[in-house]
């Protein structure tokens, strides 16, 4: 009885305590996460090479490489790489709010390495494996926490990074509300909002390559069309 009035707490009134866990605000969560999972994996399945952009134009395995091969998009493969270890590092975790303090912390760090990439600023250094316990500053010490950035001696290739990516980040939205509903209050609520903020940009940019690539797979399809 005191579980089902403490999640009615949030539900707003004058005496509701916006510290107090909300079934609304976990029901919001649990249809914001299933909509993500829902686009993660439809974009991965696009760059398996086998599958219809909306049902028009056939996304090849050929047509993804052109695509993907270029500078930019080798950067991005790093980028996104090193993300989805760093988060498949923090999925063992089990209490819901360090995991969410983690992956804001994670973020944080991701953002400040690729905009200091992109403005050719000195590149901080993942902690070192066993080291010391975690820094509170990263801007302080130069040594991340949670991202990290090993070198690999080979080329990552762009279609394999980014599905596993999508395993991960789908892996991450279901913790967010795997037995979450007596945490969830707006605090948990914005954090997680955070974290999403940054997803939404990554699948933003990738709708966007795979919609240019669409259309031209079309004009191809219809042009040769017009051969006969």
């Amino acid at each position: 009885m005191d579980a089902v009035r403490s999640m009615t707490l949030g539900r707003g009134g004058g005496g509701a305590d916006p510290n107090a866990p909300s079934a609304e605000l976990y029901q919001t969560l649990d249809e914001l996460v299933g909509r993500r999972c829902q686009t993660l994996a439809y974009q991965k399945r696009l760059h398996s090479g086998r599958a219809f952009y909306m049902s028009t134009a056939l996304i090849s395995s050929d047509a993804l490489v052109t695509l993907y091969d270029t500078k930019a998009a080798k950067k991005r493969t790093w980028q996104w790489f090193y993300l989805g270890l760093s988060i498949g590092a923090l999925l063992p975790l089990q209490d819901p709010i360090e995991f969410i303090k983690s992956m804001n912390a994670l973020i944080l760090e991701y953002e400040n390495e690729t905009e200091a990439k992109q403005r050719g600023k000195p590149i901080f250094q993942s902690k070192p494996k066993g080291g010391a316990g975690a820094a509170t500053n990263f801007l302080e010490t130069g040594v991340y926490t949670y991202f990290e950035t090993p070198h690999l001696p080979f080329e990552l290739d762009y279609g394999y990074t980014f599905q596993a990516l999508c395993d991960v980040l789908i892996s991450m939205y279901g913790k967010f509300v795997n037995n979450t509903e007596m945490v969830c209050n707006q605090t948990y609520m914005d954090a997680v909002m955070k974290v999403d903020a940054k997803v939404k940009k990554i699948i933003t940019i990738v709708q966007k390559d795979l919609d240019s690539l669409a259309r031209v797979e079309v004009k191809a399809e219809i042009a040769s069309l017009q051969l006969y």
